[in-house]
């Protein structure tokens, strides 16, 4: 199983870019209960920075056998923040079955 960072929009990110994926791959074994693995990993941030909120958002890619080209996914989101404090991660899990976790945060303060 890899966890590879993919995109990523930081400047003042409050959890290292390898400690979360440390934390990922160590939780990588509840990714089949998306949401024990959720409280887990949110769980786990908040110890990291009471200034930030954490959103913990996981996509799991299902594909048919039968699929003979690369699939694609594409995610958009907007956000009205502050570039500078808030941000997020996004990473590729490569397990049985292939999973976006995409961790955001939100300085509060």
């Amino acid at each position: 199983m890899t966890v590879e960072l993919q995109t990523s929009s930081a400047k003042e990110s409050p959890v290292n870019i390898d400690s979360l994926q440390k934390l990922i791959s160590e939780e990588l074994a509840k990714l089949d209960e998306p949401k024990t693995f959720i409280e887990d990993v949110a769980a786990a941030l908040q110890t990291k920075s009471s200034k930030h909120k954490f959103i913990v958002l996981v996509t799991e890619v299902h594909a048919n056998e039968s699929i003979n080209e690369n699939l694609k996914i594409k995610v958009s989101v907007g956000t009205v923040w502050d570039g500078d404090k808030d941000g997020y991660h996004h990473f590729k899990v490569a397990a049985a079955s292939t999973f976006m976790v995409t961790v955001y945060w939100v300085y509060v303060g």
